[in-house]
């Protein structure tokens, strides 16, 4: 299998295959792990995968949007995914980009309580929409959640603790390790989820949101799709329980506060390896 790697190769494959975009301006995003992005007069996105589990995960993205695209109500948008090439060669996707303003803290704190409240209803629709999916319908991967974070906590070990003092260091052997020892920890509904909900990720638009990047998506627990809420405003956590459509278990909150935590350990990784100094004090920072 090939894949696309550059702007002039990927703005070859996309004019080759639909030549109304032969008089088009291009360019390129290539920040992303999995995938090379090309944006097509700041109107469409195309995305290439630049490997073979790669487009597996795009693969897996297709069967969940096509599905959200036909039940999800108007004022909540996510990728619609109009150009496609699944062959061996050059595979890629291409949609429309959804248009608002990417949620951060100062939009969200710039919101009236009247607003919040309506985001974060229609956030809860989308949420009870794609938990509310069959999971036999989809060819997704399931996550084990004790070998998962197994994984992560040694790959944490070995690719974070070189910047960590031993305080930090006791903290995170203590998470993990509280973690492991109690089995409740994963008893949870097993449902489809987004899996990498954050305000990267999560558009306000004119007439409602938009929830783009798929990537993560797989088969695992429901309290997941919840930590974006726990880290923007935790005092609203409330609300969104009472417009949740499934049962709230009661581990449900502690598995939120777990995810969360350990999100900062992902970004220590990342900056390390992009040798993102900034990034990696602001990761460090926040476990502080």
């Amino acid at each position: 299998m090939k894949f696309v790697r550059d702007l002039e190769l990927g703005k070859k494959v996309i004019i080759d295959k639909y030549p109304e975009f032969s008089n088009c301006s291009f360019s390129a995003d290539d920040k992303g792990w999995d995938n090379f992005v090309i944006k097509v007069d700041n109107k469409y996105i195309f995305r290439f995968p630049k490997r073979e589990s790669s487009f597996r995960t795009i693969e897996m993205e297709n069967s969940v949007l096509d599905c959200l695209n036909r039940v999800l109500p108007s004022n909540i948008r996510v990728p619609n995914f109009i150009y496609k090439n699944f062959g061996v060669d050059y595979p890629f996707v291409g949609y429309e980009m959804i248009r608002g303003k990417f949620l951060s803290e100062e939009l969200y704190n710039s919101m009236s309580s009247e607003e919040k409240d309506i985001f974060i209803k229609n956030m809860m629709n989308f949420i009870n929409v794609l938990h509310g999916l069959n999971i036999d319908d989809f060819d997704l991967d399931v996550v084990d959640g004790l070998e998962n974070y197994k994984y992560r906590y040694s790959e944490f070990k070995e690719k974070c603790s070189s910047y960590l003092d031993d305080s930090l260091r006791e903290e995170m052997d203590i998470l993990f390790n509280n973690y492991f020892s109690d089995n409740k920890m994963q008893m949870f509904r097993k449902s489809v989820i987004h899996g990498d909900l954050s305000t990267d990720h999560i558009i306000i638009t004119d007439e409602g949101i938009g929830i783009i990047d798929f990537g993560d998506t797989r088969v695992f627990d429901n309290a997941y799709d919840f930590q974006w809420l726990y880290m923007l405003d935790r005092d609203k956590l409330n609300k969104a329980f009472e417009l949740y459509n499934y049962d709230i278990d009661d581990y449900f909150y502690k598995r939120i506060v777990f995810y969360a935590s350990i999100v900062p350990y992902y970004g220590i990784v990342y900056a390390s390896e992009n040798n993102d100094k900034d990034m990696l004090e602001k990761e460090i920072g926040r476990l502080r």
